[in-house]
């Protein structure tokens, strides 16, 4: 079994954390759902472990800039407050994935680019 260092893990943590925004809006697009929905998505599929202090305000944050709306609905006879992204929340999820793939695409760049710019020099 493949154990990572504490940086690596420590860099994984930073990274899902600066694309929690991304990642949750990326879910929402796919399906509708409530907060522990999400929790239990991220930490099923993907082996991310987000406990409701972390999910729970950013929902509130992307709901207060109208990315994403809440409705209460039955669940299993339970009120549960399911998340909806909304058209503002999709134009936004295409602009961040445009600017990933810009990133990614000047990454490939700068590695085949280096070496040039080193022969150059």
């Amino acid at each position: 079994m493949f154990h990572k260092t504490k940086l690596e893990q420590s860099i994984d943590k930073r990274l899902i954390n600066a694309c929690l925004d991304y990642l949750i809006l990326l879910q929402l697009s796919k399906e509708p759902t409530h907060g522990y929905g999400l929790i239990k998505i991220f930490r099923t599929r993907f082996n991310i472990y987000l406990g409701p202090s972390t999910v729970y305000p950013i929902l509130d944050a992307l709901e207060k800039q109208n990315l994403i709306r809440r409705r209460y609905v039955i669940i299993n006879e339970r009120a549960k407050k399911v998340c909806e992204i909304t058209e503002k929340g999709r134009e936004k999820l295409e602009r961040m994935r445009s600017a990933l793939k810009s990133m990614s695409l000047r990454e490939e760049m700068s590695v085949l680019v280096s070496p040039l710019i080193r022969i150059e020099g």
